[in-house]
């Protein structure tokens, strides 16, 4: 069963940002059925949700601020973005890859707020593959320098399930 609650983290880390600043635009990066995008959808005026899947896509055409938009951010070079976001949003999807184009995507005093799985998760459940689980600071270390990192978080949590995970919301400042 899908998971469609959106991260209880992911809102409390950016609910205050929305209250408190003008957010215009939010990318859900690897949405899959858009629980973080629907969520949001009261709250931003315009939320672009990201993903190969386009069955699970086909869940936003009752939003009228939720563009859809099917790509696989894994096979395909040139990113379908012409613009920066107030906000990008990541939730339990790592490709290395891909990384510095997720950053790249956050414009100047924009946010970035990510969540996935670290090593030792393997022991509760999915990912179990350590090509899928952050390192021990990866997270931290992989955000840079353009960034000042405002909250992170590494290690266990309890809900909605057991797992190892790590957390970062991280400010664009160059």
């Amino acid at each position: 069963m899908n998971n469609i609650k959106p991260s209880e983290w992911i809102v409390n880390q950016l609910k205050p940002i929305i209250k408190d600043n003008d957010i215009n635009n939010l990318l859900d990066v690897a949405c899959g059925n858009g629980r973080h995008s629907k969520y949001f959808s009261s709250m931003v005026k315009k939320i672009f949700s990201i993903d190969n899947n386009l069955s699970k896509l086909n869940n936003f055409s009752y939003y009228d601020n939720i563009y859809p938009i099917c790509f696989d951010l894994e096979k395909n070079n040139i990113w379908p973005f012409k613009f920066k976001f107030d906000v990008v949003v990541v939730v339990n999807y790592l490709y290395r890859k891909n990384f510095n184009n997720i950053l790249n995507l956050v414009k100047l005093n924009g946010y970035l707020i990510y969540e996935t799985f670290a090593e030792g998760n393997e022991k509760f459940g999915k990912p179990k593959n350590k090509k899928f689980l952050l390192k021990e600071n990866e997270l931290k270390k992989m955000i840079g320098n353009n960034f000042t990192i405002i909250n992170y978080y590494s290690g266990k949590i309890y809900l909605p399930k057991k797992s190892i995970k790590q957390h970062c919301i991280a400010k664009r400042v160059a």
